[in-house]
C-alpha cells in the first residue's frame, strides 16, 4: 500500500515496549486504513520496541517505521521531528505524540479532513470555551490554550507554513530544562511569523484521546519545570 503524505504521527519513546504494544494493537490497523504512516523515535536503552514493532510490520502493518535513536534526549528529538530529519518523506502535516497516546477513529478523521483544508495548527481537545471552533488570532489561540499546547501529542502542526523557518533551539528559545516546552515555542513562534493564522480546534470530547494503560507520568519536578522554564520560554515568544 502507498501512503499518504498528508500525516504522519510521530511516537517519542524510551523503554516503554509494552505501552507501544498495547497502541499499536488499538490503532495501528485504522491507521493504515486511512494511509498514516506512525514512526517510532525510540531511545531506549535495549532493542525491545525495536522488536515489538517489526513483530507487527512482519504481520502486515508496513505503515509503522521504528528509528533507534538510542540515547538520544526529548528535546533533540523534537529538534529532529520539527527539522523534518529521520522522516521518509515530506510530510504536509506532522503530529508529534507521547508513546502511550493515540485517537479514535473519528478523531483521525476530523484531523484529516481539517488537513485538508489547509489549517496552520490543528489542535486536538475537548474544548471547553465558547469561542468556536476556529481561531484567526495567535494572540487568542494563546490566551485559550497556551497551557495545553505542552502536552505533546494535541498540536498537528503545518510544516509548509508552521515549521517552513523552523530553527527554534537556534534562536535562543532552549534553555536546560525548557524541553518540556519546546513546542509552545515551535507553535507560537510559527504562528507569530502568519498574518493570518488558521487555527482548527478539534472537539476529542473526554473519549477521543486515549492512554496505554501500560504506562504513567510523573509530576515530581512539575512545579519546579513549570516555574523556572514556562516562563523563560514565554518570554522568548515573540511579541503577539
Amino acid at each position: 500500500m502507498e501512503y499518504s503524505d498528508l500525516l504522519a504521527v510521530i511516537s517519542l519513546t524510551h523503554n516503554h515496549p509494552q505501552t507501544i504494544e498495547d497502541v499499536i494493537q488499538n490503532c495501528a490497523e485504522y491507521y493504515k486504513k486511512h494511509g498514516i504512516e506512525i514512526y517510532f523515535f525510540d531511545s531506549s536503552d535495549n532493542d525491545d520496541t525495536k522488536t515489538i514493532v517489526e513483530k507487527y510490520i512482519s504481520l502486515g502493518y508496513d505503515n509503522l517505521i521504528h528509528l533507534s535513536l538510542r540515547g538520544l534526549e526529548m528535546q533533540d528529538k523534537m529538534n529532529m521531528i520539527f527539522s523534518g530529519k529521520g522522516l521518509r518523506k515530506k510530510y504536509k502535516y506532522i503530529w508529534p505524540t507521547k508513546d502511550r497516546a493515540y485517537v479514535k477513529e473519528w478523531v483521525l478523521e476530523q484531523v484529516l479532513d481539517a488537513a485538508r483544508d489547509d489549517y496552520d495548527i490543528i489542535f486536538t481537545f475537548p474544548n471547553k470555551y465558547e469561542n468556536g471552533e476556529r481561531y484567526d488570532s495567535a494572540k487568542e489561540f494563546y490566551r485559550d490554550y497556551a497551557a495545553w499546547v505542552t502536552t505533546v501529542n494535541v498540536t498537528v502542526y503545518n510544516t509548509k507554513t508552521i515549521l517552513r523557518d523552523y530553527k527554534i533551539v537556534d534562536e535562543g528559545y532552549y534553555c536546560p530544562g525548557s524541553e518540556a516546552f519546546l513546542q509552545n515555542a515551535a507553535v507560537f513562534d510559527g504562528l507569530a511569523k502568519l498574518d493570518s493564522p488558521r487555527i482548527k480546534i478539534v472537539d476529542t470530547n473526554p473519549d477521543g484521546i486515549c492512554m496505554s494503560l501500560f504506562s504513567s507520568t510523573t509530576t515530581e519536578h512539575s512545579i519546579e519545570t513549570w516555574k523556572d522554564h514556562w516562563i523563560t520560554v514565554n518570554d522568548h515568544l515573540p511579541e503577539i
